[in-house]
């Protein structure tokens, strides 16, 4: 199957692979399991593209599972599809999705520190069945910020179409930020935690943006929490459109608000992983000399804080539209 894979002009590529060993636990073989390991792989790799600067994946398009895969028979079965059934395996030919046209034409380039706190988070939940319930709740989030990223159309984009995405990214953060039980969240509970991240750029802090009912000033990524909700509620209650409905009207030149969205995700993804599953990180104790830095624990700390703002200050740098 891997060898029969063109695009739609013939050329051959070379499709990715998901594959699960067979004495793998059974619990990390359900759909699940198998499309939260997928989402986790994906959104390592999007997210970082709305950082500019960089040729990346910006779409989930590029991570669907093929609906056909090869069957312990060996003929080739058909997963979720319109069509069902077993098909021998002699005249294949895989294809590549019209919308990417060129496979190879891309550069798969996740984010190494986002992809490994995920994927402990994946272990925590379907492996060692720790903090089910929320990280369950995490992962349903990742998946709907994978629907998030998909490309907005088929052919033909509407503002319509782009319109449901923003839709989508609302139910993204309410999901993520979703205290479970009986709780109820809205974008009062939202902004309450975009206000309480500690930004490294100390203008993301600043309480200078006045919005509509709302008897505060808001920093600017609240403010561009707030117009995704004004988007949202536009586009789902059948509202009126104006042109300036997709974009977010802080900045100048405005930006739309679908390039926005994935940053500020992001940024609370990690705040949620931050407190579910803590990573062990290196902490210099309030004595420590100039000397200890050069020692293996001082080296590691020094690479550690390179690597966090490495990420971090490229996401905020993004934010401000820098």
């Amino acid at each position: 199957m891997l060898a029969s894979f063109r695009d739609q002009y013939g050329k051959p590529y070379l499709p990715a692979c998901l594959i699960v060993r067979s004495g793998a636990p059974s619990a990390v073989t359900t759909a699940d399991a198998l499309r939260a390991f997928r989402d986790s792989c994906g959104l390592s790799t999007i997210l970082p593209a709305y950082e500019g600067g960089r040729s990346g994946i910006g779409f989930s398009n590029h991570f669907e599972i093929y609906p056909l895969s090869p069957g312990k028979s060996g003929r080739i079965v058909t997963n979720d599809a319109i069509v069902q059934g077993l098909h021998e395996p002699a005249g294949f030919s895989g294809q590549c999705s019209p919308l990417i046209q060129h496979p190879d034409h891309f550069t798969c380039t996740p984010s190494g520190r986002l992809l490994e706190r995920l994927f402990k988070a994946w272990e925590f939940c379907y492996v060692r069945r720790r903090k089910r319930r929320a990280l369950q709740r995490v992962f349903r989030s990742v998946g709907i910020a994978f629907h998030g990223c998909r490309f907005p159309a088929d052919s033909l984009m509407l503002v319509y179409d782009a319109g449901l995405r923003l839709a989508v990214w609302v139910s993204a953060f309410e999901v993520l930020l979703h205290p479970g039980d009986k709780a109820r969240v809205d974008l009062a509970e939202v902004l309450k935690n975009l206000g309480a991240v500690s930004w490294e750029i100390g203008c993301l802090s600043h309480k200078r943006y006045t919005v509509r009912n709302h008897p505060h000033r808001v920093s600017l990524p609240e403010a561009i929490c707030v117009d995704l909700y004004g988007a949202r509620n536009t586009f789902l209650h059948g509202n009126p459109i104006p042109r300036r409905s997709l974009v977010c009207r802080r900045f100048r030149p405005a930006r739309y608000l679908s390039t926005i969205a994935p940053l500020l995700y992001r940024v609370l993804l990690e705040r949620q992983l931050n407190f579910l599953v803590p990573t062990r990180e290196v902490r210099p104790s309030g004595r420590a000399s100039s000397r200890w830095l050069r020692t293996k624990a001082g080296r590691r700390y020094i690479a550690q804080e390179r690597n966090a703002w490495s990420d971090r200050g490229r996401t905020e740098k993004a934010l401000l539209g820098a």
